[in-house]
């Protein structure tokens, strides 16, 4: 009789500890097809085709996950964890580079770092009622830089994220951007990117991004955007907020060489 119960307890604890509970959040789901599950603190971006990492986004404990879909497998580490990889592997990328090679990167990185010794002066201005989309009424907003076009931002009034929330999730990636910038020897671009900005970060706390239209493209390429197709409250399985049962852990270092090989072998010739 002890046996068969100390077996049952045994059996319990084990469904216990692998039912998947069910959670409440949003999914938002682009017109490319890209699904964001959002619950929490908790965000995890489905990218529509397996040639591209997808993340899972904790600003509770301040952690990422990168997730290599098409090879089964995943990084997790906190942004200083993440920027550590992506240094080592710049200095040993630069180690392969040629004269000629170094020397057009030593010129590009100055450029950059000329255009960083001023801040640029982002406004954002109020246009009024946008075009509904996704079944939300919007408000569009323009954001100038140096006074001129920008960005266009369609928000909607709806909390999808509690503020709090909001101001981790920000945070969290606002600490990811900097050290990015510092490993690939880009100190303080961060400040000159406009979507870092106090005037830009406010106003995603006002409502969720619905639709943008970037006008910033180089060489005065087609203006690019993004738009929300659909975006409801539901509930999904907690699984769903963590990486695939069969993935395979790496370290940081081998996903971010995996999935630069991976990036050459799609770039187009």
């Amino acid at each position: 009789m002890k046996r068969i119960s100390f077996f049952l307890v045994l059996v319990i604890a084990f469904v216990l500890l692998n039912i998947s509970t069910s959670v409440a959040g949003w999914v938002e789901i682009e017109t490319d097809g890209t699904k964001t599950l959002i619950a929490g603190e908790i965000i995890r971006v489905i990218p529509s085709s397996n040639d591209e990492p997808g993340m899972i986004i904790n600003a509770g404990n301040g952690k990422l996950t990168m997730l290599d879909d098409k090879n089964q497998s995943y990084a997790t580490g906190t942004p200083e964890e993440f920027c550590a990889g992506f240094k080592k592997i710049r200095e040993e990328e630069i180690q392969k580079l040629s004269d000629e090679e170094r020397r057009l990167m030593e010129h590009m990185m100055g450029q950059l770092k000329t255009r960083q010794k001023r801040k640029p002066k982002v406004t954002i201005k109020k246009i009024g009622s946008g075009e509904k989309i996704a079944g939300y009424s919007t408000t569009k907003h323009m954001v100038l830089l140096d006074d001129r076009k920008y960005e266009e931002l369609w928000m909607a009034d709806v909390e999808v994220m509690s503020k709090k929330d909001s101001e981790a999730f920000m945070k969290l990636m606002a600490e990811f951007s900097a050290c990015t910038a510092r490993s690939m020897g880009m100190e303080g671009m961060t400040d000159i990117v406009p979507e870092m900005s106090r005037e830009y970060l406010n106003l995603m706390q006002q409502g969720w991004l619905m639709k943008s239209v970037s006008h910033s493209m180089p060489f005065g390429g087609p203006a690019l955007g993004t738009e929300v197709s659909e975006l409801t409250q539901k509930s999904f399985s907690s699984s769903e907020l963590k990486p695939p049962s069969g993935y395979r852990k790496v370290s940081i270092e081998e996903f971010t060489k995996t999935n630069m090989s991976m990036g050459r072998e799609t770039a187009p010739q």
